[in-house]
């Protein structure tokens, strides 16, 4: 009943024609790419680089965070940014044993806004490394060349 569900919303949304569902993969004539969030791409980063370079034994043991620099609304945003906001600021900060690293996560199709690449830019000129991730196997590269 799932399977057929599915499959009708998919049709629906003209994402699966002359396809079918089965055993929970879609196959289709087309080639069929579910796109994640921004959001959802940086919590399965963040997960992954804890799970596996920060807890108790690892060496080294690094550090993962992001950065909120926007806020909810123009009060907040501004409060934020009299304690040190930073538009532009990418969405992760990794530390390695002497090495910091920027990422700035993106989906599919996200482009850097203007601020964005300011930042970028002025990473790069103070000798630090910085990089856009699409997706965790992306992630997972950039960070196999600091471990």
């Amino acid at each position: 009943m799932e399977r057929d569900i599915l499959q009708s919303s998919l049709k629906k949304w003209g994402i699966v024609e002359g396809g079918f569902i089965d055993n929970c993969k879609i196959l289709t004539t087309v080639n069929l790419m579910i796109m994640k969030s921004e959001a959802r791409i940086q919590q399965e980063c963040v997960m992954w680089f804890r799970n596996e370079h920060c807890r108790v034994g690892c060496d080294p043991k690094c550090v993962i965070f992001s950065v909120p620099n926007e806020g909810k609304n123009m009060k907040e945003q501004a409060a934020k940014i009299q304690t040190g906001l930073l538009s532009g600021v990418a969405d992760l900060i990794v530390l390695f044993p002497g090495k910091t690293v920027f990422i700035e996560m993106k989906d599919d199709k996200g482009t850097q806004k203007p601020k964005q690449k300011t930042f970028e830019e002025s990473v790069n000129s103070l000798g630090f490394d910085y990089y856009i991730c699409r997706s965790l196997e992306e992630f997972k590269s950039i960070i196999l060349l600091y471990i």
